[in-house]
């Protein structure tokens, strides 16, 4: 089931599957299977997501998934490695 009270963002790719960024972290949702994927951050774990508060979430023409988060920064997601990469705001 969909982690989270609150969705802010949602994004579609090309396979079909749903993104949706909560305010628990980042759900997929895949409509040919009906099932959810669940990804958050874990403290001391710097493989998972930066923050949990997704704020937005763009799928780029390389298939990547960017996710602003509230306080931690931005994440580049890859869906087939299933790996994050963080990126922090200078300053």
């Amino acid at each position: 089931s969909l982690a989270g009270g609150v969705v802010n963002a949602i994004t579609q790719d090309n396979q079909g599957a749903l993104w949706i960024g909560t305010d628990r972290g980042l759900n997929r949702y895949d409509p040919e299977s009906q099932r959810f994927e669940h990804y958050e951050h874990r403290s001391g774990d710097r493989d998972t997501l930066v923050d949990n508060r997704i704020e937005t979430l763009l799928l780029d023409s390389d298939g990547y998934l960017w996710i602003g988060t509230a306080g931690g920064g931005l994440d580049r997601f890859d869906p087939d490695s299933e790996r994050f990469t963080h990126y922090q705001a200078a300053g």
